[in-house]
């Protein structure tokens, strides 16, 4: 029997903050909000996918910050921590499954440095509970991505991206629920799981041009399965810089607002190369 569940659940949320350029090259802004979800959802182990859960309260704070010491060098930190319990009594507990309770994203970007490029990028994602009752938690993890280009003709830029620079071993993600290996009870065995983190061998190299014609975008194939991809943009966004915002935030207002302060102006068009 499949329980019947509203497609949209009603969602009640507020934040105040400030954001601040007093300073010269630098720009400062602090956000705190609230958000009250009627249901939450929550990873099921046995089918493999979210389910609707209990009703559930975030509060928390965001910190951004940007600066540019020198014309030729860029610091970002985005910081965001925030307390995630379900609202309703139950005696399992109130923890919320797998929320994130305090992560940051950091980076030192060089834009533009004598034809070179280069930027290295700090992730790092605390604790966060596994089960209701706040017995079992996640461990933290922090990765460290390295990119370097080379701007080869006035449009044309040639870059490689190492992804764990440090060849951190830690996890992607991890879940506590029962599983059954061969010779464990039938019922199972609840124990910790998880995908762990791609080590530092996982590198891509980009082809990032510039095109007179900044009508089109198109993708292309280049032989032995590698694709290039161009994107009509007034200004590009690295993908890992956007996958560590969108990561560094509880919801996604911290992303959407700090797009623009990481994108590149005067770049029209982003290739992407990849197996």
């Amino acid at each position: 029997l499949v329980q019947r569940v509203s497609p949209l659940v009603r969602a009640r949320s507020f934040d105040v903050g400030f954001r601040t350029s007093a300073l010269a090259n630098l720009q400062f802004a602090v956000t705190a909000f609230n958000l009250d979800l009627d249901s939450e959802l929550v990873f099921s182990g046995d089918a493999g996918n979210t389910e609707a859960s209990r009703p559930s309260r975030r509060r928390g704070i965001e910190v951004q910050t940007f600066w540019r010491p020198r014309p030729w060098l860029q610091v970002d930190a985005d910081y965001a921590r925030s307390s995630s319990r379900f609202t309703d009594f139950d005696p399992v507990g109130d923890h919320i499954p797998g929320s994130i309770e305090e992560a940051l994203s950091a980076g030192v970007t060089v834009p533009e440095l004598h034809d070179f490029d280069g930027s290295l990028r700090l992730r790092y994602f605390g604790p966060r509970p596994l089960i209701e009752d706040g017995s079992v938690s996640s461990r933290s993890s922090s990765l460290v991505y390295l990119g370097i280009g080379y701007h080869v003709t006035s449009r044309l830029r040639l870059g490689i991206d190492v992804f764990n620079l440090l060849d951190a071993l830690v996890s992607d993600i991890e879940y506590f629920y029962p599983s059954r290996l061969p010779g464990e009870p039938a019922d199972g065995v609840s124990d910790v799981h998880f995908h762990p983190a791609e080590p530092r061998s996982d590198w891509q190299i980009e082809l990032e041009a510039t095109l007179p014609d900044r009508s089109r975008a198109r993708r292309e194939p280049l032989g032995n399965g590698a694709r290039v991809f161009t994107r009509q943009d007034p200004g590009v966004v690295h993908a890992q810089q956007v996958g560590d915002l969108f990561a560094s935030a509880p919801d996604d207002r911290l992303a959407l607002e700090e797009l623009d302060a990481h994108a590149r102006p005067g770049t029209g068009h982003l290739v992407g190369v990849g197996a």
